[in-house]
């Protein structure tokens, strides 16, 4: 019996949060004219490119200023009884020469008022080069130094904020495409809890447990018609 309570334990929790992801999902609309976040003097050429990774480009000659912000709305449905657990940022960026190389400033996630949301993934992160590169910031454990509603995401309330500097002048700066993926769990149903005690594989047990029966019984009568199922 002991063994059962401890392989019970272990299945309860892995039913209780079905980890889940959506995306990446790609800029839905881009602006790059305003300064929110690195305070630069520099609009974007074609910001509405980085809502497709098709290598039309947006596109930056920065000199020796910040660029102004470049902000991809991304828009998810993640489900409204989730936990966020990570968050990434993908942009697709090249520069055309070596020797006026493109670097980031800030990249930043901001809510719709404008407010810049957890910390800056722009610091200490490698050059651009001629080759057109994902760079990746954040991840699926990853929460930017802050903590994630479901509202925070959803309906358009999330929106990429990039801005980049020339590590020597001109350095003109491309962006292929901007996207976003959201990590989370949700918490399992009964009925989840269920399909897996049914399944036959689950080693040791001595018979079958008849889904249609158990899920008939209360709380307390399913638990003990599990433990019989599976006396350990």
């Amino acid at each position: 019996m002991k063994r059962f309570l401890k392989s019970f334990s272990l299945l309860f929790l892995t039913v209780l949060a079905f980890a889940g992801s959506q995306g990446p999902v790609l800029a839905n609309t881009a602006t790059g004219t305003s300064n929110t976040a690195g305070g630069g003097t520099v609009a974007w050429t074609n910001p509405l490119n980085i809502t497709a990774c098709d290598g039309v480009l947006a596109t930056i000659l920065p000199g020796t200023a910040t660029t102004d912000d470049l902000r991809g709305q991304i828009i998810f449905s993640i489900p409204t009884n989730a936990t966020i657990v990570g968050v990434q940022l993908n942009v697709t960026a090249l520069t055309p020469t070596t020797t006026n190389a493109g670097a980031w400033n800030t990249v930043r996630i901001e809510a719709p008022s404008g407010t810049l949301v957890g910390v800056n993934k722009g610091t200490g992160v490698g050059n651009m080069t001629p080759t057109s590169t994902n760079f990746t910031f954040g991840g699926p454990a990853d929460l930017w130094g802050t903590t994630w509603t479901v509202a925070n995401v959803n309906g358009g309330n999330f929106i990429g904020n990039v801005t980049e500097k020339a590590v020597s002048a001109p350095g003109t700066i491309e962006v292929d495409c901007m996207s976003a993926t959201i990590f989370f769990t949700v918490p399992g149903s009964s009925s989840d809890m269920l399909k897996v005690f049914s399944q036959t594989s689950w080693p040791g047990l001595k018979k079958p447990i008849n889904e249609s029966v158990i899920s008939r019984l209360s709380g307390k009568e399913k638990l003990h018609a599990i433990g019989h199922a599976h006396p350990g």
